[in-house]
């Protein structure tokens, strides 16, 4: 809410002009589909909202919208064209994930090593990525998803080679008795690491095992999950992963970790302004503070978002080079 206010009065600074804003709270309806009933009777010629996946699918179930419609969520199984009144912006991962690999195959990555966590969103995210991949025509050589993190130091070593290597060290060791003096080697058959980690806990913890690991000069590429925009010297530990961000959370800006919600509901606005060149386009058409936006044949909003990194702890865009 307070992004669309943010962007409602700076993209009408006159007040004789600025829209006249409305707020209905969706959670004091049985469902979202009856909040947007009333939205209707009570005059709306545009919804911005629900946020919830839940409330989005109550709403779009009608699969009629009178007036422009901009949900702030997408919905599962949605179907491959929508009126061009619907419109659903949302902060989907799936995005980061097909433009990272983009990235790591344009930089000549051709064999990479996969990372992600177990939950739901990390199913999508590691689907995501495989899915353009395989389209580009790179291969992927190994694949770790964490379900227990106390034992991701063992599964990672064994993932990258590491672990099997210092095992046959220890064996020598116990069968003659004596201190080998040899460190263990991880696999080589890969150039880049997609590490798509749920938080920036967890991507401090990752990262340092892929070094300890030895995952020598691969280029270790993530989402912007593992940035929640705080100033934190642990970021350190992330120095030189690069990952897709949306604008908002970089520099000039000083980002907090409401920054999204907020830059999601500025962007709703930005869109009601030009909703009907997103539905007539086909191309990248407005710079937002999410990304790029285009709109896609589902009514759902494609974002293309910038690369950063960090260095020496603090965020920085990344230059492609």
């Amino acid at each position: 809410m307070a992004g669309a206010i943010e962007g409602l009065y700076s993209q009408y600074p006159d007040p004789a002009s600025r829209p006249q804003l409305m707020a209905l709270d969706a959670a004091r309806y049985a469902n979202a589909d009856m909040a947007y009933e009333d939205a209707l009777a009570a005059g709306a010629e545009l919804v911005i909202g629900p946020l919830t996946k839940s409330q989005v699918a109550e709403v779009a179930a009608r699969r009629r919208f009178p007036v422009p419609t901009i949900v702030l969520n997408q919905t599962d199984n949605a179907p491959t064209k929508m009126p061009e009144t619907w419109t659903s912006l949302s902060l989907a991962p799936e995005d980061e994930a097909k433009q990272i690999a983009d990235l790591a195959f344009g930089r000549a990555c051709r064999n990479a090593i996969v990372i992600a966590s177990g939950s739901e969103r990390g199913i999508r995210l590691s689907d995501a990525f495989e899915s353009r991949w395989q389209l580009h025509g790179g291969t992927v050589r190994g694949k770790l998803v964490v379900e227990a993190p106390e034992a991701t130091n063992d599964a990672m070593g064994k993932l990258l080679g590491s672990g099997s290597s210092d095992a046959r060290i220890r064996s020598v060791e116990q069968a003659f008795d004596v201190p080998v003096d040899a460190r263990g080697r991880g696999r080589s058959d890969f150039e880049c690491i997609f590490m798509l980690a749920p938080d920036p806990d967890t991507a401090r913890t990752w990262r340092p095992l892929l070094v300890f690991h030895m995952s020598g000069n691969a280029m270790v590429f993530a989402t912007s999950a593992i940035n929640d925009g705080i100033t934190d010297t642990r970021n350190r530990d992330l120095n030189e992963v690069i990952f897709a961000e949306i604008p908002a959370m970089l520099p000039p800006y000083s980002p907090d970790r409401l920054s999204r919600l907020r830059a999601l509901g500025s962007d709703a606005v930005t869109l009601a302004q030009h909703w009907r060149q997103s539905a007539m386009t086909e191309q990248w058409f407005v710079r937002g503070k999410t990304g790029v936006l285009r709109r896609k044949e589902n009514g759902a909003i494609e974002r293309a978002l910038e690369m950063a990194t960090f260095d020496g702890g603090v965020l920085r865009r990344y230059q492609i080079p």
